[in-house]
């Protein structure tokens, strides 16, 4: 029995800054009509993801957060429910003095997500992504525990340990559901660790298809595969 269908947000539930088609988003209430639970796993915080599930209609969807590090119940706000993974006090240390150095460094030049836990710069001009390259290449030190996550318009710097498989063992300690009853929909190398938690995943035109249980080439087949498997 399927107890959870966690899916990744940007190029996999929809384009970056699209809505979700609405011939997908029928068959995404057809699985929760059928008594399987929504949950939605993204790099951006769970207040962006929030809204974005209203507007889907989802009915009481969990939200992860931040590649696995925050994790809400519901579209409400505050939240009935949150689970935060913890970071060191050196990683958060390192993350503060990195997000001064840039604004001194980029002034007007970037916008920061507003994150609980990670540092996510996007840039307002790309001619700065290979000196923001190199100055994480020089700052990020092995004992501050950071990885950096280069994406088409944003860097993610967040604490090493952190993956969106953390979310999953999140949601599957406020839930009890197994992680074996769940099923992973993700089309980018970091919902990789997520493919790894889950039972059953499934790639969108992956870099690397072996890493998913099977592949596809739309969020169509997958939400159609996923309603056989149910």
């Amino acid at each position: 029995m399927i107890s959870y269908v966690i899916f990744d947000l940007d190029g996999t539930l929809a384009k970056i800054g699209a809505p979700v088609l609405q011939e997908d988003l029928a068959l995404i209430h057809d699985i929760e009509k059928k008594g399987v639970g929504i949950a939605i796993s993204s790099g951006k915080p769970t207040y962006y993801t929030c809204g974005f599930a209203r507007q889907m209609g989802l009915s009481d969807p969990y939200l992860i957060g931040e590649n696995g590090a925050v994790l809400q119940k519901g579209i409400e706000l505050p939240p009935p429910l949150t689970r935060k993974s913890p970071i060191p006090e050196k990683t958060r240390r390192a993350l503060k003095e990195l997000r001064a150095l840039l604004e001194e460094k980029f002034p007007d030049r970037l916008w920061f997500q507003p994150n609980e836990t990670a540092l996510t710069p996007f840039l307002a001009q790309v001619e700065d992504f290979p000196a923001l390259r190199a100055l994480f290449a020089s700052f990020v030190k092995p004992d501050m525990e950071l990885t950096v996550y280069e994406h088409c318009d944003c860097f993610d710097i967040a604490w090493s340990p952190l993956d969106k498989g953390e979310g999953i063992r999140l949601l599957s300690e406020v839930t009890g559901a197994d992680p074996e009853t769940m099923i992973a929909v993700g089309d980018w190398t970091n919902d990789y660790s997520m493919f790894a938690e889950a039972g059953f995943s499934i790639g969108i035109n992956l870099p690397d298809p072996e890493k998913a249980t099977v592949n596809v080439t739309c969020l169509r087949d997958a939400l159609k595969l996923i309603l056989e498997k149910i």
